[in-house]
C-alpha cells in the first residue's frame, strides 16, 4: 500500500478485518470492487487464499487484471492459470516481478507514471 501511496496511485486496499491499512480506508472482499472491469487487483497473500481470489476476479467479476506478487502463487496455482483461456491467461501477471522492486519502472513503461 506504501507502495502506490508514495506513487501518487490510486488503490483500495481489500482486509477482511481491517478498517484501514496505511491509512486508507478498505473494503473487505473483491466483491466489493466498485468498478472490476476497470480495476486491476495486486494480490499480496499466501498461495491458498490467492486461488479463490484468481478465480473470483476473472470469473464473476471480470477485472482487467491481476497480479500475482511473488509468494502469491505456489505450482498448484500456475498450473491452474496455464489451463486459463488465453484472454484470461493474458490478464495474470505471475512468476515475476515484485511492485516492490520493479514496479516504477514498469509503471512507467506503461504510462502509468
Amino acid at each position: 500500500m506504501k507502495w502506490y501511496i508514495e506513487k501518487g496511485l490510486s488503490a483500495v486496499p481489500i482486509h477482511p478485518k481491517e478498517a484501514s491499512v496505511e491509512e486508507v480506508q478498505t473494503i473487505a472482499s473483491v466483491f466489493d470492487i466498485y468498478e472490476p472491469k476497470v480495476t486491476s487487483v495486486s494480490i499480496i497473500t499466501p498461495p491458498h487464499v490467492s486461488l479463490p481470489i484468481v478465480k473470483t476476479a476473472l470469473f464473476e467479476l471480470g477485472v482487467n487484471g491481476v497480479w500475482l506478487q511473488p509468494g502469491a502463487e505456489d505450482e498448484e496455482l500456475v498450473a491452474y492459470i496455464e489451463t486459463m483461456p488465453d484472454e484470461l491467461r493474458s490478464r495474470v501477471v505471475y512468476g515475476g516481478p515484485c511492485i516492490l522492486v520493479e514496479g516504477e519502472a514498469l509503471a512507467k513503461a506503461q504510462g502509468k507514471l
